[in-house]
């Protein structure tokens, strides 16, 4: 009886990769429009990178009656989905931000460790979603 969703802008610095099968979705660019894949970034030298360049913003959404805690909680929990889908994920070129909210409209009630676990799925598939409908456009 409760239902939690997310929506996501993403324009991260690190790869982003299919939650089903591990594929990549899309990989980070310099400026030159070199891609840099995640492997790069981990073993290879990088040129200096500005900061503030990229981000991944979204929003985790659900209808249950939340605290202030809970709702901070189910935040802190989507990052998780930010996780599974980007590699690396909270860079400092990355200024990565989850807005987080509970309308209370919810008949029923969620167990906090079913509600994080939505609130990461949701999260990861935002992003993924965000990148394929950006490829459609």
């Amino acid at each position: 009886g409760v239902t939690v969703g997310a929506i996501a802008v993403v324009n991260a610095c690190g790869d982003v990769f299919d939650i089903r099968d591990g594929q990549p979705l899309a990989c980070g660019h310099l400026p030159d429009g070199t891609a840099v894949l995640c492997e790069q970034m981990i073993t290879a030298p990088l040129p200096d990178m500005p900061s503030g360049q990229n981000t991944t913003i979204a929003v985790v959404a659900t209808d249950a009656k939340l605290t202030k805690a809970q709702t901070q909680r189910m935040a802190t929990c989507a990052h998780d989905g930010y996780a599974r889908a980007i590699r690396p994920v909270h860079t400092q070129m990355d200024g990565d931000t989850i807005f987080a909210l509970a309308t209370g409209k919810a008949e029923g009630s969620a167990h906090p460790v079913q509600l994080c676990a939505a609130a990461a799925e949701v999260m990861a598939r935002a992003i993924n979603n965000a990148i394929l409908a950006g490829k459609q456009a």
